[in-house]
């Protein structure tokens, strides 16, 4: 792995999240998926007041979540939600 592939990893570590498009070299996603198992959540970030979704993230919790999105924007100078992503899967037929 490159110089910044590593430093990009050991951020993700630190922070407990990586923005959505977070690009990293050869073996970087796989280093990533040991610690944090494979899964974290997906967050949106949306602004209220022009109704859309200003940022996704994937964090390890919705502290982090909470966290992450306050770091990068100045979320106290406009109305926001933020949302944790869930899906469903259901078994439509067997093979």
């Amino acid at each position: 792995m490159n110089a910044d592939t590593i430093r990009t990893i050991n951020e993700i570590k630190k922070n407990g999240y990586y923005r959505d498009g977070t690009g990293l070299g050869e073996g970087g996603w796989a280093e990533v998926y040991k610690f944090c198992e494979g899964y974290w959540l997906a967050y949106h970030l949306a602004n209220l007041e022009i109704g859309e979704t200003v940022c996704s993230i994937h964090a390890k919790d919705d502290k982090a979540a909470v966290k992450a999105f306050a770091s990068m924007f100045r979320v106290d100078e406009f109305e926001h939600e933020i949302t944790q992503e869930t899906r469903t899967y259901r078994i439509v037929t067997e093979i």
